[in-house]
C-alpha cells in the first residue's frame, strides 16, 4: 500500500483547482445561479468579501436616487442642497464547511485515490448546491411584508393569507396582479412599498449582432400551482404565441413559460433533502422560519408559497470560493477531503437611521420580493 506522501495532494495550486471545481459545480447545480450577479440589476446581488473574514455581518448600503429640483441659472448650490437617503442592511456572513471520508476499505494505489477524490468532490458540490439553495429559499419566505393572496377569480385586496379558502387557486390573474403591484410600489391593500425593478439581462449574441437587453421579473411556483396554471386557458393561449427569444439566453433554461413580462419556473416542494417551494405545512422549513402558520388561509387551510422576485431582491456576501483540504486517515488507508468558504444571504430589506430614512417607503420593507399564496388543497 502506498504511504501518505505518495497519494495525498499537497500542491497549493492543485488544491486551489479542486476548490474552484467544487465551487463551480456547486453553483451550477444551485437553482438561483442564473440570477446571481455583481450589479444592482441582478435578482441576487453579490458582494465580494475577503478570505480572512472570520464571520459576523457584512453591511451593504442602498442610496436612493436624487429627486430634488437642482439649481438653475445663477442660483447658489447652497440654496438647494439635495438630500440623499442612505439605508443599509446587515447580512450574516459566516465561514462554514463540510468534509467526507472515502468509503473504501483501503486505498492501495493512485487510481483508487483519484477515483475516491472525484467522488468526494462531486458529493461536496451537491451538498453545497442544496445548502445554498435552501438558505435562499428560507430567507426569501421568512417574514414577508408584501403578500398577494389568490382567490378563485383573481386576488384578495388584503396583504396577507388569512382570506384564502379551499379552491382559491393560482392563475394568470395572480401573475398579473403581482406584476402590477411591483410596478406601482403598492401592497394588495394599497399601502406604499418600494417599486420593484425588473431583472435585466443581455441575450447571447448571434452572428455578432448586438441584441437588445431583456427586462423581466422572475416567479417561482410550486408543483400544485404549476398544475393549476396549466389548466388556465389564458396561460395556454399565451404560451402558443410566446416569443422565441427566450431560447437565446440560458436564463430561460427550464422555465415553464413567460406571461406578462414574468418568467415562471416550477420547483419541487422544500423538504429535508431538497430545496424548493415552501408551504405553510412544511415542517422542515418550520424549524427555521418563525411563525410559518401565519401563512395559513382561513380556518388553517394550508397554502403554497410562490415567490415573485425583482432586481436586487437578495444580497449575497461571499468570498471567491471554497478552500479545499485533504489528508490520509485511518492509518493512511482512507482519504478525507474537506471544504470551507465564507458566505451569507438575506432577502433585501433596508433600514434607515434618521427620521426621514425611517419614514421612507424603503425602511424595513421587502425591497423586491412578493409572496404569492394559494390554497394547497
Amino acid at each position: 500500500m502506498a504511504n501518505n506522501e505518495t497519494w495525498i495532494e499537497k500542491d497549493p495550486k492543485v488544491l486551489r483547482g479542486h476548490g474552484k471545481t467544487i465551487t463551480s459545480e456547486g453553483m451550477e447545480q444551485n437553482f438561483y445561479n442564473a440570477f446571481i450577479g455583481s450589479t444592482r440589476r441582478a435578482i441576487i446581488q453579490t458582494e465580494l468579501q475577503g478570505k480572512t473574514q472570520p464571520g459576523g455581518t457584512t453591511r451593504i448600503y442602498f442610496r436612493k436616487k436624487l429627486d430634488g429640483e437642482g439649481v438653475k441659472g445663477n442660483s447658489d448650490f447652497a440654496d438647494n442642497i439635495d438630500d440623499a437617503l442612505e439605508l443599509w442592511q446587515d447580512v450574516d456572513y459566516e465561514v462554514f464547511g463540510n468534509s467526507l471520508k472515502s468509503k473504501n476499505i483501503k486505498l492501495e494505489n493512485k487510481l483508487a485515490v483519484d477515483h475516491a477524490r472525484t467522488t468526494l468532490k462531486s458529493d461536496l458540490a451537491e451538498w453545497a448546491a442544496t445548502k445554498f439553495s435552501k438558505m435562499i429559499d428560507v430567507a426569501y419566505t421568512r417574514d414577508c411584508t408584501n403578500i398577494v393572496a389568490c382567490k378563485s377569480d383573481g386576488v384578495y385586496n388584503v396583504n396577507g393569507t388569512g382570506s384564502i379558502q379551499a379552491g382559491d387557486i393560482f392563475s394568470t390573474r395572480a401573475i398579473s396582479a403581482a406584476r402590477k403591484l411591483a410596478k406601482q410600489g403598492r401592497t394588495a391593500d394599497g399601502k406604499k412599498v418600494p417599486k420593484i425593478r425588473p431583472f435585466k439581462v443581455t441575450p447571447m449574441s448571434q452572428n455578432g449582432i448586438a441584441l437588445t437587453p431583456l427586462q423581466f421579473y422572475v416567479m417561482t411556483i410550486g408543483p400544485n400551482q404549476a398544475e393549476q396554471l396549466k389548466l388556465d386557458p389564458i396561460w395556454l393561449e399565451a404560451q402558443k404565441h410566446a416569443d422565441a427569444r427566450g431560447a437565446l439566453n440560458n436564463i430561460f433554461t427550464g422555465a415553464l413559460g413567460i406571461y406578462d413580462g414574468v418568467v415562471i419556473y416550477e420547483r419541487g416542494e422544500f423538504d429535508n433533502e431538497d430545496s424548493g417551494i415552501i408551504t405553510s405545512k412544511n415542517t422542515d422549513a418550520g424549524r427555521v422560519i418563525t411563525n410559518l402558520d401565519d401563512y395559513n388561509g382561513a380556518g388553517g387551510i394550508e397554502t403554497e408559497l410562490a415567490l415573485f422576485l425583482g432586481a436586487q431582491s437578495g444580497l449575497l456576501p461571499q468570498d471567491d470560493g471554497f478552500d479545499y483540504y485533504e489528508e490520509a486517515v485511518d492509518i493512511g488507508r482512507k482519504l478525507m477531503v474537506g471544504v470551507d468558504r465564507g458566505i451569507g444571504f438575506a432577502k433585501t430589506k433596508f433600514v434607515g437611521k434618521t427620521k426621514k430614512e425611517r419614514e421612507s417607503v424603503y425602511h424595513d420593507k421587502d425591497f423586491a420580493t412578493i409572496l404569492v399564496a394559494s390554497a394547497l388543497v
